[in-house]
């Protein structure tokens, strides 16, 4: 199984997620957006912590694909170090988001980076759910397709 995820701020800032689970008989879509103005780095964290929280459920093994560096990077390369310092960073400034951070580190070895300039129907798809939440009022929404 595969999860996909996009998040996509528009220019007032306010921001949609989402991410597309792929399943052998069909696809599973959840989205919702920030309500507020957020900045792109941790809606990218959220929309991943939401998958890792989707996949932890349903008690299932998959690959959970990310187009951001910034969320691939952190959990790869520096939430080792972060740990290490106290959940500091090398500047001595806390972590934002620690528990989203340490959620996913739980699960880092499902994590993949798909770069955003690969064609994936889903991550399309995913991108296209966000887009559609971030212009809307949406707080949290799924559906199944088959």
């Amino acid at each position: 199984m595969n999860i996909y995820t996009k998040s996509v701020i528009l220019d007032n800032g306010i921001g949609g997620w989402a991410f597309v689970k792929e399943y052998v008989d069909g696809v599973t879509c959840m989205w919702g957006n920030s309500k507020e103005a957020i900045k792109k780095k941790d809606l990218d964290i959220l929309c991943v912590y939401k998958a890792c929280q989707k996949m932890c459920q349903d008690s299932m093994n998959c690959i959970i694909f990310t187009d951001s560096k910034y969320v691939f990077d952190g959990i790869t390369k520096f939430c080792n170090i972060w740990m290490e310092n106290g959940w500091k960073t090398k500047n001595d400034k806390s972590v934002k988001n620690v528990e989203l951070w340490e959620y996913i580190y739980n699960v880092k070895d499902c994590l993949h980076y798909l770069p955003d300039n690969i064609e994936s129907e889903r991550s399309k798809m995913a991108y296209n759910l966000a887009l559609e939440a971030a212009n809307n009022d949406v707080v949290n929404f799924s559906m199944m397709i088959d």
